[in-house]
């Protein structure tokens, strides 16, 4: 492992920016914040990388790209944001827009998408090469780690899991158009609505936003069968003792083989920062494979070096 090179990851989120310099090893050495401004959002990010360039050569650090993780519709091949209902923006060249700007390479995917890949690369995928990343924030998502592989889908959007249906007999519509939306329900009870679901009897105590949560971990625990579950968003992180309830839940409710193949569900490896790491991670990931379709088809083996493997 290049000790002297490092990597740009830019974490977009819906009110700020995260920006820092990471190792090849995944150890964080700068980070940068600033408040998401969606009129300014190109320059501010330009601003960002050229800080950050600046505090590389500083560092005496080669840097081998920027990555890019973000919320929205992306085009990771064509390096576009499609479109960001939360930003109000829409066809976005902004991989285009930061190899101008650096002169350096870019790449951009899905946030969670994003974040799975730091985890295979630093976190569980180590140890794991059957894992789910579970995101539980302002936004519900998951990502899918399968033989050593991010599972994108056919259209790129795997993960969604927001939008599963986990009580569709509630007369409660989703902004989809649906009833019973996982992401919903969850808000709605964070709002302080009463949701009246039937769940497990150990769910008995936990706050229905838990419960949800617990019970849609447990469909992608049956549907998947991981070794292992990191988790990420604001409604787990610091949470220790509801990642615990939700390991000894799952393992209560889910299938007993797929229970008893599973792990210590854990926080992921880069805790708050996990999105910076994600996007951190891309530039290590797709320069020495070819680029990002030679990578997600090739997968990770971490034995040792964490190097790409052909």
């Amino acid at each position: 492992m290049n000790e002297g090179l490092s990597s740009i990851g830019i974490d977009v989120g819906g009110t700020k920016l995260l920006c820092g310099i990471v190792k090849a090893d995944g150890s964080i050495l700068t980070v940068r914040q600033a408040e998401t401004r969606a009129s300014h959002l190109l320059s501010d990010m330009e601003a960002l990388v050229a800080d950050a360039q600046a505090e590389a050569r500083g560092l005496g650090l080669a840097v081998a790209g920027i990555g890019i993780g973000m919320k929205g519709a992306i085009d990771p091949r064509a390096g576009k944001l499609v479109r960001s209902i939360t930003l109000g923006l829409a066809d976005l060249d902004i991989t285009g827009v930061l190899r101008n700007r650096s002169g350096l390479s870019a790449w951009i995917e899905n946030d969670v998408h994003a974040a799975t890949l730091g985890e295979l690369k630093f976190g569980l995928g180590r140890k794991h090469r059957d894992f789910i990343m579970f995101n539980a924030g302002t936004g519900i998502a998951a990502g899918y780690v399968l033989d050593g592989r991010l599972h994108v889908g056919a259209s790129g959007t795997a993960g969604e899991i927001g939008h599963m249906v986990v009580c569709g007999d509630l007369d409660l519509r989703c902004s989809c158009g649906r009833s019973g939306c996982l992401e919903d329900l969850i808000h709605r009870s964070r709002r302080g609505e009463q949701i009246a679901i039937a769940s497990h009897e150990a769910l008995k105590d936990v706050p229905i936003a838990y419960q949800l949560l617990a019970l849609a971990l447990t469909n992608l625990i049956n549907a998947f069968n991981p070794s292992a579950v990191a988790c990420m968003g604001g409604m787990l992180m610091n949470n220790a003792p509801m990642i615990d309830i939700l390991d000894q839940t799952v393992r209560l409710m889910a299938l007993y083989p797929a229970a008893e193949a599973l792990a210590p569900i854990v926080p992921a490896y880069g805790g708050y920062q996990a999105g910076l790491l994600g996007a951190a991670s891309l530039p290590f990931l797709y320069t020495d494979t070819g680029g990002r379709d030679a990578a997600l088809k090739q997968g990770v083996n971490h034995v040792e070096a964490g190097r790409l493997y052909p």
